[in-house]
């Protein structure tokens, strides 16, 4: 049950992040969790668990002035 002050983002991120992952790894797709960024025209790519930190070390570089491609 979503709490009374839940927004239409935490709903997204619920069932985006959460739900549709556990649903395609249960109808066998494969399901990754990861970050891209490029660092000087090459791909740095980060694959891990949900909460392994991929998306702090990519918001890092990014704030670093590298360019963030995508993030889970």
């Amino acid at each position: 049950e979503l709490e009374p002050q839940a927004t239409a983002a935490d709903l997204d991120h619920i069932l985006n992040d959460h739900v549709a992952p556990r649903i395609l790894g249960h109808l066998g797709w494969l399901v990754l969790h990861a970050s891209a960024v490029d660092i000087g025209g090459r791909l740095a790519l980060f694959l891990g668990q949900s909460g392994a930190g991929k998306s702090t070390l990519s918001a890092s570089l990014y704030r670093q002035g590298h360019r963030l491609l995508s993030d889970d």
